[in-house]
């Protein structure tokens, strides 16, 4: 007999409960004599199995719709539980809740359970799409196109697939790069569904590459571009915008003299 699976509900249940032991060990008023480690073990596991029923019932709530991937790109994200701190102003003490959150729906994990991306060949697309977006940041950085193409052809970590895929031979172009953008998102969603603009592209720009270190900037991964992807298509899909946020002076009055607080808002989301 199969085994029979437990509801979201329970499984909140069960992190409720997890998190209650948890704080008794914190506390000293936990009776099962369980390891602060034990307890911790306890919570990340429920947590966890939150999260893969909650992906699980999503991606086949999903899989039924008559365009699965355009479903899944307009849901955007599943539901997770997520711990929270909260530190005791007294005592210092911090103990912990659960609360509700979401998690980004991975391109490549949905299309791996459904097969429904337009072009089963998406990801190698997209990686050649990675490999352009990194000459054109060698570019910007003052390397010449022949010393980058003599490097990166070398060594480079991409399929032979991937590397045969044509994306032009002018990656510092805006007009190129955006048709190498369109190129990925067709063969996500199909032709005609996301129409690509510069905005886009400078939105993957904006967030494509990361510090590696001291000097050093680590260009694009499929990993981290498919996240891009689908806020793009998401955004475009959706007819909405993207938004800048950034540090705002927020003015508060103690007394007659106003005081200004620096309050940190997200990094650049699409809204």
């Amino acid at each position: 007999m199969a085994e029979t699976k437990k509801t979201l509900a329970e499984i909140r249940e069960d992190a409720n409960t997890a998190v209650n032991i948890l704080n008794g060990v914190i506390l000293n008023t936990d009776k099962t004599e369980i390891t602060l480690a034990e307890a911790e073990a306890k919570v990340a596991e429920t947590l966890d199995a939150y999260t893969q029923r909650s992906k699980e019932l999503t991606f086949e709530s999903l899989a039924g719709a008559p365009k699965p991937m355009l479903a899944a790109i307009k849901k955007l994200n599943y539901d997770v539980l997520v711990k929270k701190s909260e530190k005791n102003g007294a005592t210092g003490v911090v103990t912990y809740s659960i609360t509700d959150g979401t998690q980004q729906i991975k391109l490549t994990e949905f299309d791996k359970t459904t097969k429904s991306a337009a072009d089963s060949n998406w990801t190698n697309i997209a990686t050649a799409f990675c490999l352009q977006a990194t000459y054109k940041t060698c570019l910007d950085l003052g390397e010449k196109m022949a010393a980058v193409r003599k490097k990166l052809e070398s060594t480079y970590l991409i399929s032979d697939v991937a590397r045969k895929i044509e994306m032009g031979q002018t990656p510092n172009s805006k007009t190129q790069m955006t048709k190498n953008l369109q190129s990925v998102l067709d063969a996500v969603v199909g032709t005609d569904v996301a129409k690509v603009t510069t905005k886009d592209l400078e939105y993957v720009y904006t967030l494509m590459n990361r510090r590696g270190g001291c000097g050093v900037i680590s260009t694009p991964t499929l990993k981290s571009v498919e996240i891009l992807l689908m806020d793009i298509l998401h955004t475009i899909i959706t007819n909405k915008t993207y938004v800048v946020n950034y540090q705002q002076k927020k003015v508060s009055t103690v007394a007659d003299n106003p005081v200004e607080v620096e309050t940190l808002t997200d990094d650049l989301t699409a809204a």
